[in-house]
C-alpha cells in the first residue's frame, strides 16, 4: 500500500525500481547526484533521468507486485508441463504406497513390493527437505520413514505416549514434517510433535475433553504448517479447521460447523495450502472439495457433488496443491485420483478403477506430488 511521506509517494518496491532506473539512466542521475543543491536540475539529460524516476515510482505503486509486503495478489503462471511431478498415492486396504508419473499411470511402482518391512492401512504421508518419505502407518500404530522409494533407511517409530492420548492406539492418520525436520503427527484427538524418529522432544496438544477452547479436537485427521510455522488441522468430529501458533494453542482460531453450505462441513479430512497461503479441504461427507483464502472463510468456493462422473467425488480423503496451483484429489470411494486444473474443475482427469492392480485402487486415501 503507498504511504505518503514528506509530500512524497512511497511504496513498497520503489527503491528497487528507482534503482534501475538510476542504472538504466545515460548521464543524466550521475550528474544530478554530484552537482550542488541549487544546479542539479541543468540539463534535458537531467530532466529525462527524473522523468525515468517518476515513471518507476508510478509502476512501482500500480502493478499490485510488491517484494516487500508479501506475495502476489495473483497464482503465479500455469506450468505448461503440470504432468512434470511424480504422483504418490496411499492405497489403504491394499496395504501399499503406489507412485506414477502422471495421470496416465505411466512409470506405476510399488513401494516394498517385495519381502521384508510393510505397512497396515497406510494413511496420509509427507516428504522432508531431504526428500525423505514419512508414512502414517495407521493400523501399525507408528510412523515409517524411508529414505526412499525403495524402502531404504526404513525407521520405524511409535510413541511412548501413544496409550495417554485419547483416541490413541492404532489411530495415527497424518504426519507432517517441516523446514527444520520436526515431525507432526495427528494420533486419535492430539497433535503430537517429534524432533526426531526417536521421538526427541515429544510433546503432545489437546484433546481438552468437554472443552470448546484451545486443543478441544475430537478426530483430528490432517495436518499441515504454513510459511509461518502455524499448524492446520481438520477436527474431523467437530467439522471444522483449526489453526494455532504453536504447541501450546496460541493463537488459536477454528472455521466451520456442521452443514452442507457455504463455511459448513461434514466431516472433512485431507487439508493442504498453496503457495498464497490459501487453504483447500476435502470435505468428505459432502462429497467436494472446498478452497478458502483464510480462517475467515472470505473467497469460499466449493467444487464437486456426490457421484461418479466429472466434477464429482464419493468420499474424498486427501488433498494436494503443486506450484502452479494444479489440484490432485484422492477421491476414495470412487478408487481414483483426479488432476484438476483449477477449482472451477478445468482439465479434469482421473486415473484408476477398483482394485488391487495397475492402474488401480481400493481405497485411496493420501496422495502428494514431487517435481520431477
Amino acid at each position: 500500500m503507498a504511504q505518503v511521506r514528506a509530500g512524497v509517494v512511497v511504496c513498497p518496491g520503489t527503491l528497487v525500481a528507482v534503482l534501475s532506473a538510476m542504472r538504466t539512466s545515460s548521464d543524466g542521475l550521475d550528474g544530478y547526484e554530484r552537482a550542488p543543491v541549487r544546479t542539479r536540475i541543468r540539463s534535458s539529460d537531467s530532466r529525462l533521468a527524473l522523468s525515468k524516476v517518476y515513471l518507476a515510482l508510478f509502476a512501482s505503486c500500480g502493478s499490485g507486485a510488491d517484494p516487500v509486503s508479501g506475495p502476489p495478489t495473483a497464482p503465479p503462471p500455469r506450468d505448461p508441463n503440470p504432468e512434470a511431478v511424480t504422483v504418490f498415492v496411499t492405497d489403504m486396504p491394499s496395504h501399499r504406497l503406489v507412485r506414477m508419473n502422471d495421470l496416465s499411470g505411466a512409470g506405476w511402482e510399488t513401494a516394498l513390493s517385495g519381502t521384508g518391512p510393510s505397512f497396515n492401512s497406510p494413511y496420509h504421508f509427507s516428504f522432508d527437505p531431504h526428500g525423505r518419505i514419512y508414512v502414517a502407518d495407521r493400523d501399525n500404530a507408528r510412523i515409517v520413514r524411508m529414505d526412499d522409494f525403495a524402502g531404504n533407511g526404513w525407521k520405524a517409530f511409535s510413541g511412548p505416549g501413544w496409550t495417554g492420548l485419547t483416541g490413541g492406539g492404532p489411530n495415527v492418520k497424518s504426519v507432517y514434517v517441516d523446514a527444520d525436520g520436526r515431525i507432526y503427527m495427528t494420533v486419535g484427538s492430539s497433535v503430537v510433535r517429534i524432533d526426531d524418529m526417536d521421538g526427541a522432544g515429544w510433546t503432545s496438544f489437546g484433546p481438552t475433553p468437554g472443552a470448546t477452547g484451545p486443543g478441544s479436537f475430537n478426530n483430528v485427521k490432517s495436518v499441515a504448517l504454513d510459511a509461518r510455522g502455524r499448524i492446520y488441522v481438520t477436527d474431523t468430529e467437530r467439522h471444522r479447521i483449526a489453526r494455532f501458533d504453536n504447541m501450546r494453542g496460541a493463537g488459536w482460531v477454528t472455521f466451520g460447523s456442521m452443514g452442507s453450505g457455504p463455511g459448513q462441513f461434514k466431516r472433512p479430512d485431507g487439508l493442504a495450502l498453496d503457495s498464497l497461503g490459501r487453504i483447500y479441504v476435502t470435505d468428505n461427507e459432502n462429497h467436494r472439495i472446498v478452497r478458502v483464502d483464510d480462517m475467515s472463510g472470505s473467497g469460499w468456493v466449493a467444487l464437486g457433488s456426490h457421484g461418479g462422473g466429472a466434477g464429482q467425488f464419493n468420499e474424498p480423503h486427501d488433498i494436494a496443491v503443486s506450484d502452479s496451483m494444479t489440484i490432485y484429489v484422492a477421491d476414495t470411494a470412487n478408487h481414483r485420483v483426479v488432476r484438476i486444473d483449477d477449482m472451477a474443475g478445468s482439465g479434469w482427469i482421473t486415473l484408476g478403477t477398483c482394485c488391487h492392480g495397475v492402474a488401480q485402487f481400493e481405497a485411496p486415501k493420501g496422495i502428494r506430488i514431487r517435481r520431477r
